[in-house]
């Protein structure tokens, strides 16, 4: 997940098996792009970017190859609540947040 945040003039990109959007290579669906590909195409070299700085998520905090988007369902319904550092040293139970997101997506009227 790549998140743009004009306020602070930053942009985070947020990987829970932990890692650098510059060495991420796996095709972005929709677009055909490697996501450093697209990372240097749209971003670093647009000047609108010019002077923003890059968080990165250092800590692998997905064991399996499954659970990518109960993580993402996660950052996107708590990363107003912490610093982009703070939420990505979070210990998360994958387990107990299947279950979280399980019942608030059953109680959706929808």
């Amino acid at each position: 997940m790549l998140a743009l945040d004009p306020k602070t003039g930053t942009y985070e990109y947020y990987n829970s098996q932990g890692g650098d959007l510059n060495n991420e290579t796996r095709t972005i669906e929709g677009i055909d792009l490697p996501a450093n590909e697209f990372l240097k195409k749209y971003i670093l070299e647009n000047p609108s970017f010019n002077g923003w700085t890059p968080k990165f998520n250092p800590n692998k905090q997905q064991t399996d190859h499954v659970s990518c988007g109960v993580f993402i369902c996660r950052f996107m319904k708590l990363r107003h609540l912490f610093t982009f550092e703070e939420y990505c040293n979070q210990e998360i139970q994958i387990d107990k947040e299947r279950t979280i997101l399980a019942v608030e997506l059953g109680n959706d009227p929808l």
